[in-house]
């Protein structure tokens, strides 16, 4: 088994909790552990301006996809080798 100096995910805590027993499903398990701190709203004002800079990334990512992957890819990473494990 793999190990890992990272803390679990709150999500990992949840599905270990139901897996053991502690909460009786998934969304009792997130009631249980979540919890709201603040909520954010749409800046309505700003709609429009959110929704052209969304429209010119989607344009714009085909294009840096593949450059930004390498560049957050740790070292070693072989893109080659998880694209085709995604390959069917």
């Amino acid at each position: 088994m793999a190990s890992s100096t990272s803390n679990p995910s709150p999500v990992n805590l949840i599905e270990a909790g139901k897996g053991a027993g502690i909460f009786p499903s998934i969304e009792a398990g997130v009631e249980a552990m979540v919890k709201l701190d603040r909520v954010f709203e749409l800046d309505a004002p700003n709609s429009r301006r959110y929704r052209d800079n969304f429209e010119n990334y989607k344009k714009i990512w085909p294009l840096l996809k593949d450059y930004l992957r390498a560049w957050a890819a740790p070292p070693g990473f072989d893109e080659n080798e998880v694209r085709s494990l995604r390959q069917p």
